[in-house]
């Protein structure tokens, strides 16, 4: 149970970009951490959770992965952290040396190019290596490797890895691209892609490349960001090509669409060596404009509510569409920096498409290269004229919030000013009763009395301790405002020094000084 400190403790506001927690799983997390607490205030802003907890949580994704929310897969049953300690240790260690996603081996036979030879799935080093070994005649070999989500490393082993480097005599760029798919807990990277890489040795070619593209969510009615990235190793002479294609997700798009490709049309593989990346722009390519739409139809509303606002009216727009104005902008800047590797892919493309061969460049697929390069560039300036138009909108609502402010401090500021000429006129009524009341005061003391027989008044001789005593009491009070004055004044003025009262370092100051006054009196006589 939480101690009653914990409970009366002002609650925190706090976010976390973790992207892979759901409502109810943070629900869950916080009322682990704070025990017999149900209220959290969890909303969305700007794709990240917010909520208020009574202490500060440094990072929700380590507390997600050690509080059972991690799960697992042991005899194709669902298990969590917290059932682990039900499960015999040996049967976990064999666990974790298999992958809870296979690699996908397909390949398509050099003599028999029409139909799909081989496909795959491949959970260990050995399995592989003995597939290498015996299958090498082959015009297409396809290795898929995945992601069990964005944020998760890849789903093979560094001997996989190697066996797929030296049985395909790949050279060491290949390195490169698996080193973008890593386990990250914040949006580190976020618009980073490997370049293209190119190198040609006799009639090897390689190229090599990651691209970052949006993909929906329907289960969470949201865009994310993912990455991919191919490795085209191509023999001109044999027409052998050898593709490894890293995918975000299981059953990526681009997967998928390559096994039917390879299922149903295996033989056109051997006229059009790049088809894999044609598949794959012709697949994710089209998401950009509807991730641009989507973000659009998010900011046009906050721009046509600043457009028609005027600040001596109630605001329709406020700092919360400030953030998600600046939000957006964001994105949009982040589009066109995302879509300019993919551009350097495709011009890249057309010179070595050129280059390899007239038969190759002249393909109806092949021509495909060119008209996404230009979907690229309009895409980026779409995305460029709504980043103007954001950084405009913000730079307005700005201007409106505070010519607003400017509004209602005038408003108060003829308020005070009202507030003094009243002030003012009480100050003058005072004034003006001020010697009336004395008077009362002065002789309705005791040290006056009413003489009724001789119709005078008669004052007392103890008359001079009134007097006295006012004088020296009038004087106190000048005396402490005076001096209460010209403390504020130095303090203002004269910074203020802290002396460090260590005893031995004065002494050993005093001693120098001596010393050296000591010295300059032998210097002068001498």
């Amino acid at each position: 149970m939480p101690n009653l400190g914990e409970q009366q403790q002002q609650a925190i506001s706090q976010n976390t970009s973790y992207r892979y927690l759901s409502k109810s799983r943070l629900q869950e997390l916080l009322e682990r951490l704070f025990p017999g607490q149900t209220e959290f205030n969890i909303q969305m802003r700007d794709d990240q959770w917010c909520f208020s907890a009574p202490r500060k949580v440094e990072d929700v994704s380590t507390w997600a992965q050690q509080l059972a929310f991690r799960v697992s897969m042991t005899n194709g049953e669902a298990i969590t952290e917290r059932h682990r300690c039900a499960i015999p240790k040996q049967q976990l260690q064999q666990k974790r040396v298999l992958l809870t996603e296979p690699l996908h081996l397909i390949e398509v036979d050099q003599q028999q190019p029409a139909r799909c030879s081989a496909h795959l799935q491949l959970s260990t080093a050995q399995e592989l290596a003995a597939h290498f070994d015996q299958n090498r005649d082959y015009s297409c070999r396809l290795i898929s490797i995945c992601q069990r989500n964005s944020w998760q490393p890849l789903q093979t082993s560094r001997s996989m890895l190697d066996l797929i480097v030296a049985k395909n005599s790949i050279s060491s760029q290949f390195w490169d691209l698996p080193s973008c798919f890593y386990r990250r807990n914040l949006e580190v990277e976020e618009v980073f892609c490997v370049p293209y890489s190119e190198t040609r040795e006799g009639p090897i070619t390689e190229i090599s490349y990651t691209l970052k593209y949006p993909e929906y969510k329907p289960r969470t009615n949201e865009w994310v960001i993912r990455q991919t990235g191919i490795h085209h190793r191509f023999n001109s002479t044999t027409g052998q090509s050898v593709y490894v294609l890293f995918n975000p997700v299981p059953s990526s798009k681009v997967h998928l669409a390559a096994q039917e490709r390879l299922r149903d049309n295996s033989q056109e593989t051997k006229t059009e060596p790049f088809w894999l990346h044609r598949i794959l722009f012709a697949t994710y390519f089209p998401a950009w404009r509807q991730y641009i739409a989507a973000l659009e139809r998010e900011f046009l509303p906050i721009a046509n509510g600043v457009n028609v606002a005027y600040i001596d009216e109630p605001l329709r727009v406020g700092f919360e569409n400030l953030s998600t104005t600046m939000s957006l902008q964001k994105r949009f800047l982040q589009i066109s920096t995302l879509l300019a590797p993919a551009a350097d892919v495709l011009d890249a493309m057309d010179i070595l498409l050129k280059s390899i061969s007239q038969t190759i460049a002249t393909h109806p697929g092949t021509q495909k290269f060119k008209n996404y390069n230009r979907q690229c560039i309009a895409y980026s300036r779409m995305a460029t004229n709504l980043q103007h138009r954001s950084q405009m909108t913000a730079q307005l609502l700005t201007d409106t919030l505070s010519f607003r402010d400017q509004v209602v401090a005038k408003q108060q500021n003829e308020n005070m000013l009202q507030l003094n000429k009243s002030a003012v006129f009480v100050t003058f009524l005072t004034l003006f009763y001020l010697p009336a009341s004395f008077l009362t005061s002065f002789f309705g003391m005791n040290f006056f009395d009413l003489d009724q027989d001789a119709k005078r008044i008669v004052g007392t001789p103890m008359i001079w301790i009134f007097i006295i005593s006012t004088i020296f009491l009038t004087a106190i009070t000048v005396f402490i405002y005076y001096w209460r004055v010209q403390r504020e004044a130095k303090r203002r003025v004269i910074p203020r020094i802290q002396i460090d009262w260590n005893w031995k370092t004065m002494t050993r100051g005093l001693e120098m000084r001596k010393l050296n006054l000591d010295m300059s009196q032998k210097d002068s006589q001498a």
